[in-house]
């Protein structure tokens, strides 16, 4: 055998190895999440980490500045949107806590011999139901923000929402299942 087709064989059957012991790696170190050892934290694990959550929060906002500088708002307007922004700000920072705890409180008690479903339940719908009312308050909020701006300026939100709606339908067809 000449040296180059040893080369090529020995390159061969590293190649080979390395892809298996990777493999062999990957599956007993659960990164998969696969087999008993399943701890819940697998590269395909649903949500975000926690940091992201006020990353998004951030970007959120900053969208909605960045949006608001083109509108040109008055004074009046301007004060409209920071009652806006403000709350909305709360309601990101209390979801997020009170996500947080309540994840923690549903593994702590889902973690117990006999857990109670009931006040999980309880607790979900207290959530369900804070959420909504802080939700409530900043569509009230927006409705005052909007109505106080000139057509010109509604329509240029409505646009917006318009087009985010039309790229949405665009990638996500519903009619088509």
């Amino acid at each position: 055998m000449s040296e180059k087709k040893k080369i090529i064989v020995s390159a061969t059957i590293l190649i080979a190895i390395l892809t298996v012991s990777g493999f062999a790696f990957v599956m007993s170190g659960d990164a998969c999440s696969f087999g008993p050892g399943f701890r819940g934290h697998g590269f395909h694990h649903r949500g975000m980490p926690p940091f992201m959550h006020k990353e998004i929060g951030s970007f959120v906002l900053w969208r909605m500045d960045k949006a608001a500088d083109k509108l040109e708002l008055n004074k009046s307007q301007q004060q409209h949107y920071s009652a806006l922004k403000t709350s909305l700000t709360k309601t990101l920072k209390k979801g997020l806590q009170a996500r947080l705890q309540m994840k923690e409180n549903t593994h702590r008690e889902l973690e117990k011999p006999n857990p109670d479903l009931r006040v999980l339940t309880e607790t979900v719908q207290d959530q369900i139901g804070s959420m909504a009312g802080m939700m409530d308050k900043n569509l009230s909020l927006f409705n005052t923000f909007y109505a106080s701006l000139n057509e010109s300026q509604q329509q240029v939100i409505t646009q917006k929402i318009k087009d985010k709606f039309k790229n949405h339908k665009k990638y996500h067809s519903y009619d088509e299942r």
